[in-house]
């Protein structure tokens, strides 16, 4: 009896650690594994295993996201208010530095993207702002990647969803002279 029972114990023990150790990470998605605190690796989609009470996992997704960035107030080159909305697609290239190199990957990105609109609509005149619109998104992509390359994320579009002309009778009267209607409102 204390045979069998030397040999069972032992076994359960193995098998416990076993299960305890196995981590299926999900098609989509990869883990960062930290060590008592410290990087260690990364787990790829399928059955890992890691250090049970030792090794703590974080699962993130690696698929393509979409950031929606609230209507924005922008002056243009030629002092005219207009907002634009926008909408963000982007995606994790590398957990790893997405996790380590930024504090808050989705406010960081849409702080960038709001000081970017800015940026580059107050390098363009109104008639610019409504008629040149596919080459100001691939502008601001080319500066939003650049700078979130750094993050461990690639951003993969930026659109243009929506510019409201400014509010007022004879302004918008040479708006509409000055800028043929595409569709925005």
């Amino acid at each position: 009896m204390e045979t069998l029972l030397a040999l069972i114990i032992p076994l359960l023990a193995g098998a416990g650690y076993f299960a305890g150790s196995a981590r299926v990470i999900e098609q989509g998605n990869k883990a960062l594994v930290e060590r008592l605190g410290r990087y260690q690796r990364l787990l790829a989609p399928g059955l890992n295993f890691v250090v049970p009470f030792v090794d703590s996992i974080i699962v993130e997704t690696v698929r393509e996201r979409t950031t929606d960035i609230q209507k924005q107030s922008v002056i243009t080159r030629d002092e005219l208010k207009i907002e634009v909305d926008a909408a963000v697609y982007w995606q994790i290239v590398d957990l790893k530095s997405a996790y380590y190199n930024v504090d808050d990957l989705s406010e960081a990105l849409n702080n960038l993207v709001l000081s970017e609109i800015r940026a580059l609509f107050g390098q363009v005149d109104l008639a610019q702002a409504f008629s040149q619109i596919e080459s100001i998104q691939r502008m601001l992509l080319e500066r939003l990647d650049e700078v979130t390359n750094t993050w461990g994320i690639k951003v993969l579009r930026v659109v243009l969803q929506e510019i409201t002309r400014p509010p007022g009778g004879q302004q918008s009267n040479i708006q509409a002279r000055q800028c043929p209607d595409i569709g925005l409102s």
